[in-house]
């Protein structure tokens, strides 16, 4: 349960995120462009990723496939995190 908690509440705080980053340091005249480019990564990820764990779930168990997602989830949003802070205070692109 604790597992499924964490997948949850760390998709929920990445995506949005990743989007107002997208559209915010993506130039006026490419906005369009960088939204769905943003778009279609998740897309790809939200179709590859049900393959890989249940491969990883078959090969292991539900409980280790869950837990690697969540710690994927988790280390993706604080590398966003971090990352999305320096943008926003130095004004630097990605």
């Amino acid at each position: 349960t604790g597992t499924l908690i964490s997948l949850s509440l760390a998709l929920s705080l990445l995506n949005p995120g990743l989007t107002a980053l997208a559209a915010d340091i993506a130039p006026p005249n490419q906005r369009a462009a960088a939204l769905s480019l943003s778009r279609q990564a998740s897309d790809v990820m939200f179709t590859a990723a049900p393959l890989g764990l249940g491969a990883l779930a078959a090969a292991q168990s539900c409980e280790v496939a869950l837990a690697t997602t969540s710690l994927l989830f988790v280390a993706g949003w604080t590398y966003f995190m971090m990352r999305a802070t320096d943008v926003l205070q130095k004004n630097k692109k990605f």
